[in-house]
């Protein structure tokens, strides 16, 4: 951790930065009750789990601790799930293999599981092949929620579109081609919100009417908070401009 730095005798990560495309990034650390770090209020020598709300975590913004991971004390479990990485639609599953408490520095393994696929903090996430179908065909007029490959760079490119504001979106969308891959973003289709329920955070509900729910001026929040944009691009304001 961050409290043990100056005893670091290799190239492990002391916080490693999740990349969700957008700018509300997560940061996981090992939170190691000592020195500068003794007096915590929560959290000693567990896996933090901190998700930024804006600047990519690289400038000033509101931060969330969103777990604790451990196998013991003061904890919220062993894993955590991004339900809706990135917008993709996908899961990142966060979990704890080890804690190494005699060692110095003490050390933590970290196993970050992405759909399907498993992932090191230090490796891509598993690529996909871009779809073929023509956005024409509006039974299949939805948004590419995984990454792919555009000018050797393999991001989640729908994602990327929105990521400077929508006043960006048209020039992106042309500059990278993205219409058959992004056709909602792009403006090839019509831009709806989901209107059935379905599950998330083990709760089934209608959650675009449950961002709408307080008015105007929580849609942001809420959009932020359960990741809604791909499922709620009209609410959340990811339509085309």
């Amino acid at each position: 951790g961050i409290a043990e730095y100056s005893n670091q005798q290799s190239d492990d990560p002391v916080v490693v930065k999740v990349e969700t495309g957008l700018t509300n990034d997560f940061f996981i650390g090992f939170n190691r009750a000592t020195g500068v770090n003794d007096q915590n209020d929560e959290g000693d020598d567990v896996v933090t789990v901190i998700q930024v709300n804006g600047n990519n975590g690289s400038g000033y913004s509101q931060s969330y601790l969103r777990a604790k991971l451990g196998f013991s004390g003061d904890i919220t479990g062993s894993s955590y799930t991004i339900s809706d990485f990135g917008g993709t639609g996908v899961p990142l599953i966060i979990s704890l293999v080890s804690i190494n408490i005699d060692s110095i520095p003490v050390t933590a393994a970290v196993n970050f599981q992405y759909g399907s696929g498993t992932l090191s903090p230090t490796t891509s996430s598993p690529t996909t092949s871009s779809p073929t179908n023509s956005p024409s065909d509006t039974s299949i007029c939805i948004d590419t929620k995984d990454q792919f490959t555009v000018d050797g760079k393999t991001l989640f490119w729908c994602s990327w579109l929105w990521k400077f504001g929508g006043e960006n979106v048209s020039s992106r969308c042309s500059k990278k081609d993205l219409y058959e891959d992004c056709p909602v973003s792009c403006g090839m289709c019509s831009c709806t919100d989901r209107t059935d329920e379905w599950e998330y955070d083990g709760k089934t509900k209608y959650w675009c009417r449950w961002a709408r729910k307080l008015g105007e001026a929580s849609f942001a929040s809420r959009c932020e908070e359960k990741q809604l944009y791909a499922d709620c691009p009209v609410t959340c304001g990811r339509c085309p401009p």
